[in-house]
């Protein structure tokens, strides 16, 4: 993302896919307990929710790799 890396490229969308498959095993493929943590993200906000290792430019931008999968 630093380096301009375009979310539609192989790299970020393995990282995408990498990205999905957490949430998944975090959740236990729960959708329920997925929109949950979906709702706190966007209800306390990213730097928040995930205790500061991530931020709104990082979210952004895995949702649009994210957005790119099949």
């Amino acid at each position: 993302m630093e380096k301009g890396t375009d979310p539609a490229s192989a790299t970020v969308k393995n990282l995408a896919q990498r990205w999905q498959e957490l949430i998944a095993e975090f959740t236990d493929g729960n959708p329920g307990i997925e929109q949950s943590l979906c709702n706190m993200y966007q209800q306390e906000g990213v730097e928040t929710a995930s205790r500061g290792m991530g931020d709104g430019a990082l979210w952004d931008y895995m949702g649009r790799a994210i957005s790119l999968l099949p």
